[in-house]
């Protein structure tokens, strides 16, 4: 394993830059056990000591939130209860002189004016005031009353008095009873450090080449590139895990083009991550994609991971270049700065662009701006909803109790569905086609995911309880759900859609339905024009979509979508790409952004060496970047290898058998039948050449020089043996005239249907070996006996070869052993 420096932050302070850290010691961490550093408070200005909520010694079942920080300010305690007595969360203070002391609780009443959060601190035995129902929303200080105190160590407890979702930030107490701690948020974030003992001024975090903020599928494939180019590289994830909508803690699917069309998953680095969980989950292990991506990270020595670091501010010169961003340690509260040459915005918001002042799109465009017919007849500031997950359950958790359970929905959730709001589902619990939580349960998307993303939150918080109480109390079927009592709550959010940065080309879904081939493009698609309902579950007569949502052709994205000429060192992709509405319903999913991710990052390190913008290397160097992308297995709809250093173009291939079909079984992943009007046929069953099985045709031992290096359509591009030769077969590469040679790129097949479950794929080349023949000697470069590579990169000493043979032992289940492309350098 090769040592990387990663700074991580997971219950405890950050681990400081150029320490390596062991597989030990970076673990990916469960929501229920994570939190900040325990602090016992204690007083820094004279008369005024605040306990941060996160800081508690002993969390009870409250639970740590650090999803809105760059809103309210900070890390909160939230007690995620559905309407149960929860267990307080615990801390003691030292006071430092006896005397009476007034105590300040910064709480927030979500849902005035029923106060579905209130609790109640006890300082020293003492009980103060019911909190969080001062019938005003949003976060504010109450007074909880005063205490008489005797100097020495006392106890703190935050105590739950409603069940549902009480949030805490901080206590304070303060000496002198006239003291009134700030709302103002700039005027509490210096306060509150100052009260803390710590400095507003940030920190140096180091400067780098590139730095990239926000650690989801995007960000991991921009980091990821970036660094494998060469280039230093910092990763800056406000969570405690890497993935985001996909991570371990919101664990959406990570989805693309292949599920729509057959063959088409994206590759590229994003494809290396899914093999790496495929190998962690063997022998009946369930990797998570973050664990995954977080050995992509320990394996690239030039990147540097800061988990738990929220980017709050941006600084820049008059000339819009960025110099630096600020962030705010999620779990501490402390200031660091980051420096870099050039910048990637992974956040999917855009907060990096927008800080900057990048110009950006909110809501739908209307159908006269770009001629899209799916779109709205007028324009308006509606976004698709984001969706309650948190660690394997979205929207709501329900068991059955054994016994009959009554359930009465909240007063304060009962408008979150209109009067008579009703569904005709079958009898079945069972998400998408019968009652059960599912990605239906949206809010309506007037509701504004950037500015008050606590609110919308909240709205699905209370969508979920007015829902349930619907299947317990008025669904035609609800004797299914007699036994059955909601016991829990998710409060983490997965997001679809906020802003979109806008680029030098707004890519449109008529470019998408027209499969607009762009001389610049950079990547794909394929997923539907998918925007969703935009009255969320409060349409009394939807079904979760859009009246419009087209089945689209793969079409390719411009690299113009990811920057701004006038910003001459920053990319942004993800979400907040330069898109309209409509085109992000099907830009928007995890496989694709991933790709878009490595995009970036492979263009930020040409920037780099050849002293480019991003605009300019767009026009001065885009086949090169075009061809980089290609060698590192990121696939472009009709561009080919035609790299020129590539020796194995020039190359006589022949193989020791090969067959010109190349075979694939069905899989409980992959469906060759027609589901209903939003899911599209692979292929007819006039197609099928045998039950079971489909097929491209063309495989061949000279295809893996063909230039493409996957099945497109149904043309295969790769050697495929005889299945009826037994294994080991070889494959092998002759010249005329010997060549000087250091690296072999072998690129197999791992089977690019819809997203394989974590296991190998059947297709895959399990063991190999590689050897080059000099003056007639034959010898050994490289052996794997456990591959689980798609790429496989070997590296040599430099010499003069005339031959180069691949040997194929065995694969992870086929009979046959299957190689796209070998490249040769």
């Amino acid at each position: 394993m090769k040592t990387v420096l990663i700074c991580v932050v997971l219950a405890f302070s950050a681990v400081l830059p150029g320490r390596a850290m062991s597989e030990q010691e970076v673990k990916v961490p469960s929501l229920w056990s994570w939190r900040a550093p325990a602090e016992k408070a204690r007083e820094h200005v004279r008369g005024v000591i605040l306990l941060e909520a996160e800081g508690f010694a002993k969390y009870g079942r409250w639970r740590l939130d650090t999803q809105f920080i760059h809103k309210m300010g900070s890390a909160y305690l939230i007690a995620l209860g559905v309407g149960n007595p929860l267990i307080p969360a615990v801390t003691t203070v030292e006071i430092p002189r006896a005397g009476t002391w007034t105590v300040w609780v910064r709480s927030n009443d979500w849902r005035p004016p029923y106060a579905p959060g209130k609790f109640a601190v006890e300082v020293g035995g003492q009980e103060g005031k019911i909190l969080g129902a001062s019938g005003v929303k949003g976060w504010r200080w109450e007074k909880s009353g005063t205490v008489a105190l005797a100097a020495g160590e006392v106890e703190v407890k935050l105590i739950g008095k409603a069940g549902f979702f009480s949030r805490c930030d901080a206590v304070l107490l303060a000496e002198d009873a006239a003291f009134v701690p700030p709302d103002n948020a700039e005027e509490l974030a210096r306060a509150r450090l100052q009260w803390k003992g710590a400095p507003y001024e940030p920190s140096d975090g180091g400067a780098y080449d590139v730095v990239v903020v926000g650690g989801g599928t995007t960000g991991m494939g921009a980091a990821v590139a970036a660094a494998h180019a060469g280039a230093h590289t910092a990763l800056i994830q406000d969570r405690p895990v890497l993935g985001g909508n996909a991570s371990s803690e919101l664990r959406i699917g990570i989805q693309g083009a292949a599920h729509l069309h057959p063959n088409a998953r994206e590759t590229g680095f994003i494809e290396e991550a899914r093999l790496i969980r495929s190998r962690m989950s063997q022998g009946g292990k369930k990797a998570s994609i973050s664990a995954a991506y977080l050995e992509q990270v320990r394996g690239e020595q030039k990147l540097e991971l800061f988990l738990n670091r929220r980017v709050v501010e941006v600084e820049k010169t008059a000339e819009n270049i960025i110099t630096g961003v600020v962030a705010v340690d999620t779990l501490t509260g402390a200031r660091v700065r980051y420096r870099a040459k050039i910048f990637i915005d992974a956040t999917g918001d855009g907060w990096v662009g927008y800080y900057a002042g990048v110009p950006y799109r909110f809501g739908r465009e209307g159908q006269s701006e770009f001629g899209e017919k799916e779109a709205p007849d007028q324009p308006d500031r509606t976004t698709m909803s984001g969706m309650l997950a948190t660690e394997g359950f979205s929207c709501f958790g329900y068991s059955d109790m054994g016994h009959p359970v009554d359930y009465v929905t909240p007063d304060w959730a009962k408008d979150a569905l209109p009067a008579g709001w009703s569904r005709k589902y079958p009898r079945r619990l069972r998400v998408h086609d019968g009652f059960g939580p599912s990605w239906r349960m949206a809010h309506p998307g007037i509701v504004d995911d950037f500015e008050d993303p606590e609110n919308a939150r909240d709205e699905l918080v209370r969508l979920s309880f007015a829902y349930f109480g619907w299947g317990k109390n008025e669904w035609e079927h609800r004797d299914l759900l007699k036994n059955f009592a909601l016991t829990d709550m998710p409060y983490g959010v997965a997001r679809r859609e906020t802003l979109r940065l806008t680029g030098d080309y707004i890519l449109t879904g008529n470019d998408q339905k027209a499969a607009t081939v762009f001389p610049d493009r950079i990547s794909y698609g394929g997923w539907s024009m998918d925007t969703h309902d935009p009255l969320g579950l409060a349409n009394p007569k939807g079904n979760g979509y859009w009246k419009h949502t087209p089945v689209l052709p793969i079409y390719t994205i411009p690299y113009r979508v990811l920057y701004n000429p006038a910003f001459s060192n920053l990319f942004f992709a993800g979400r907040c790409s330069s898109v309209s509405h409509m085109a992000l319903g099907s830009v928007r999913v995890m496989s694709t952004l991933a790709t878009l991710g490595q995009v970036c990052g492979t263009a930020a390190a040409m920037c780099l060496q050849y002293g480019e913008t991003p605009k300019s290397l767009g026009l001065n160097r885009l086949k090169e970047l075009q061809q980089r992308l290609l060698r590192d297995d990121l696939y472009i709809p009709g561009v080919k290898n035609e790299d020129s250093h590539d020796h194995a173009r020039r190359a006589t291939v022949t193989a020791t058998s090969s067959q010109p079909r190349l075979y694939f079984q069905e899989s409980p992943s992959v469906r060759w039948y027609i589901t209903n009007k939003y899911s599209c046929i692979f292929q007819n069953k006039k197609d099928r050449d045998r039950e079971g099985w489909l097929y491209a045709e063309g495989a061949s031992p000279q295809a893996v020089i063909d230039g493409t290096s996957r099945i497109v359509n149904d043309e295969a591009h790769g050697w495929v043996s005889d299945a009826a030769a037994a294994l080991p077969q070889t494959i092998t590469l002759t010249w005329e005239k010997p060549v000087e040679a250091q690296q072999v790129r072998i690129t197999f097949n791992s089977d690019l249907m819809p997203t394989h479950p974590a296991v190998m794929p059947r297709a895959l080349v399990k063991s190999y070996t590689v050897e080059v023949r000099t003056g007639g000697a034959w010898t050994e470069i490289a052996s794997e006996d456990e591959n689980w590579w798609r790429l496989a990169v070997h590296s040599f000493d430099r010499r003069t070869i005339d031959a180069l043979r691949i040997m194929c032992r065995s694969t992870w289940g086929d009979p046959s052993a299957q190689i796209f492309e070998i490249r040769v350098y």
